[in-house]
């Protein structure tokens, strides 16, 4: 996959999708961890965020923050920011196989 090709620009994009997927499936704190993990490798790579429409990246992430409330917000972000990328990658990748929004982690 982008793993093992080092393609970190495409792996930024997976953890962003799938983040909306977190979204669209009720899962606030997962979409603010895998957006934090998308950030940091943004930061690393020195590109903007959510290229294709930043305004939407926003959007999404005030909806999180005012489900969540301002301190859960925080600690999924510092969690998201802090993730390696192998461990961003797993994290993304463990919701795959969800049943839905009633499915929470921890």
């Amino acid at each position: 996959m982008f793993q093992e090709a080092s393609d970190m620009t495409g792996i930024t994009v997976y953890l962003e999708r799938m983040a909306e997927v977190a979204g669209l499936e009720g899962q606030p704190e997962r979409l603010v961890r895998l957006f934090g993990a998308a950030m940091s490798l943004h930061t690393k790579l020195g590109d903007a965020p959510y290229q294709a429409e930043p305004d939407a990246y926003e959007r999404k992430l005030l909806a999180a923050r005012a489900q969540l409330g301002e301190g859960a917000y925080d600690l999924a972000w510092a969690a998201g920011q802090a993730m390696t990328v192998e461990q961003a990658i797993s994290y993304a990748l463990e919701g795959s196989d969800r049943d839905g929004p009633t499915c929470q982690r921890e």
